[in-house]
């Protein structure tokens, strides 16, 4: 259940839907806040979305089900 928690953070979280949220606002104080710190979201929803991206797929290769398990070596 996590590693699907983490993948719909990373949907969320894809920069490419601040436009649609912006459209989705527009009008609204929470528009306005959009447009005024645009930039700074930008960066803040792209890091966010490779941390769950980079976390979702180390989830996955190394779920059981998938028979990809990394092996320890020490």
């Amino acid at each position: 259940m996590k590693k699907w928690l983490l993948g719909a953070g990373a949907f969320i979280a894809c920069p490419c839907h601040l436009p649609l949220l912006a459209v989705l606002l527009a009008g609204t104080a929470g528009g306005a806040w959009l447009s005024r710190y645009q930039g700074v979201l930008l960066g803040v929803m792209t890091a966010a979305f490779v941390g769950f991206g980079y976390l979702f797929l180390r989830h996955v290769w190394q779920s059981p089900e998938s028979g990809h398990r990394e092996e320890r070596q020490d």
